[in-house]
């Protein structure tokens, strides 16, 4: 899997993590993915929420530690 952007959002909390994501978002071209890491329980809870209401495509590791990571793809249609 090709990763165009990724984001470390770690040492952010809500409601930085998601501003962030929606700004890196509007630098990719369809198709490509972001890789974001967020540890913010906040962020971690809102951030999915919203993907899925903007019907993004994207896929949530396992937690193997306090950090989530998200792929997200940009779709055509996409923000």
């Amino acid at each position: 899997m090709l990763i165009a952007l990724e984001l470390d959002a770690r040492k952010w909390k809500c409601p930085r993590p998601l501003i962030e994501t929606k700004l890196c978002l509007r630098q990719l071209t369809s198709g490509q993915k972001m890789r974001l890491l967020i540890t913010d329980t906040s962020s971690q809870r809102d951030i999915p929420k919203w993907l899925s209401a903007t019907g993004f495509e994207f896929a949530i590791t396992p937690q193997q530690t306090e950090v989530m990571e998200i792929i997200i793809t940009k779709r055509e249609h996409d923000v």
